[in-house]
């Protein structure tokens, strides 16, 4: 009784239910779509075959490189801004992110549609799936009330307007497929799904910011302006490392091996997605170990790491076994080279589980300019390696290349820094479940 008193204590202290309960949205909305977006896209991906969803796909990772240019990297400044600040504050922040964001995402827009024209070739197809696929950078201008709504623990209003332009959407593709549709009614029902979320979010920030108004601030401009190159540059670097591998495949072989590997990459952000909230469940306790000293930070790191890399090989052991029957049930036949694209992607799961709090270490001890180089040496090597692997070896060129590059930034770059010995070693032996060998010695 008295345990359940200490946690209900705890659970109602000011701030804590709150801060769970937002938790909670964020994870709903990861579920949603994880377990959702794969049936209705092993189901989509079915129907249009591995040439139209390569066309598709091509155009979605072009224009990735122009959203995140419009999405303005600052999402980490914005935020800060938004929190516990009076209403004509929040006014004031949201226009003139909103106004950014607008001049940027135009400028965006037109830059993403006439590079994809002229990777069209003339093909007039390619050409509107292009202009329709880059026009969604203009309808996700409103995502900058997501700051907001991050900042004062308000994302259930997020997911809520996502989720239902997700099922919105989802349904729509589901008709598309039985009354057998073209692809340009599916780039529909993708910009239907972001126009449906946008409005929702509009609606939700002007009912809970009431009344609502226009606020420019001249001085909150050029502070963005200010910080949104670095931050823009790292976030460069890392679309560049996700996308260009795909890129490259549209250009070097083709529409089709492209449809193939990419159902093969979305399989395997199933495991980024786990990650991201393994990684943001466990980053308050690294840092609440940081507090303690920098010791109590290693040992910290070091176990977190270990059991992180447990958890990969599970993954992998049980990828390596089912990725065939797995891709044959949702995608069929004709994508069946996806299976072992996504076996050697799974590879990098082990170097992206083992390092991947790499980052909150380094931000934790103030080293952001090692972040920003391991970001542009994993954008450059990628590149390097996909253009020497991906005419010899095809599309496990590319998947060879991710692990590659992965597994050199995330593990062997520590060693090139005296700063970052320290963690190559830590994660060295949570290669081998030291941590957790030790542990069961000491007991016996």
């Amino acid at each position: 009784m008295k345990i359940k008193e200490i946690i209900r204590g705890w659970y109602q202290k000011e701030g804590v239910s709150s801060i769970l309960k937002n938790i909670n949205w964020l994870v709903l909305d990861r579920i949603i779509r994880m377990v959702g977006g794969l049936l209705i896209n092993a189901w989509v991906s079915r129907y249009l075959g591995p040439k139209n969803i390569g066309i598709w796909d091509f155009s979605v990772s072009v224009t990735s490189f122009f959203l995140i240019f419009s999405s303005l990297g600052i999402e980490r400044v914005a935020i800060k801004n938004f929190v516990e600040v009076s209403h004509e504050e929040n006014i004031k922040n949201f226009s003139t992110l909103l106004s950014l964001r607008i001049i940027i995402s135009i400028v965006s827009f037109l830059g993403a549609g006439f590079l994809l024209q002229y990777y069209a070739e003339n093909d007039i197809e390619k050409i509107v799936i292009g202009w329709l696929v880059a026009s969604s950078i203009l309808i996700q201008v409103t995502e900058v009330i997501t700051f907001d709504f991050q900042a004062n623990l308000l994302s259930k209003f997020t997911v809520i307007s996502k989720t239902t332009g997700f099922i919105l959407a989802s349904l729509v593709k589901v008709y598309l497929i039985i009354y057998n549709y073209e692809l340009t009614y599916f780039i529909g029902a993708f910009l239907l799904e972001l126009f449906v979320g946008s409005l929702l979010l509009l609606y939700h920030y002007f009912k809970l910011r009431k009344p609502v108004y226009f606020s420019f601030s001249k001085q909150l401009f050029q502070e963005y302006l200010h910080s949104f190159l670095p931050l823009l540059l790292s976030a460069f670097a890392y679309t560049v490392y996700t996308q260009i591998d795909q890129v490259m495949i549209g250009r070097m072989i083709g529409d089709e091996a492209l449809g193939v590997y990419s159902r093969a990459v979305k399989l395997f952000m199933i495991s980024t997605a786990i990650y991201t909230i393994l990684g943001s469940s466990l980053f308050p306790e690294l840092t609440k170990q940081w507090k303690k000293g920098i010791n109590s930070l290693n040992s910290s790191y070091e176990r977190i790491s270990s059991m992180l890399t447990g958890i990969s090989y599970v993954g992998v052991f049980f990828t390596w076994i089912l990725a065939d029957l797995v891709i044959d049930i949702l995608y069929g036949e004709a994508f069946a080279g996806a299976a072992l694209n996504l076996k050697i992607l799974m590879i990098s799961a082990i170097f992206q589980y083992n390092g991947g709090m790499r980052g909150n270490y380094l931000i934790l001890t103030n080293k952001r300019n090692i972040i920003m180089i391991s970001s542009f040496c994993s954008m450059g090597l990628n590149v390097l390696l996909n253009y020497l692997l991906i005419p010899k070896y095809g599309t496990n060129g590319a998947a060879f290349a991710s692990v590659f590059t992965v597994f050199f930034t995330a593990f062997v770059l520590n060693f090139f820094f005296k700063k970052t010995i320290v963690i190559g070693l830590a994660q060295l032996r949570s290669f081998f479940m030291i941590y957790f060998i030790r542990k069961v010695f000491k007991r016996n």
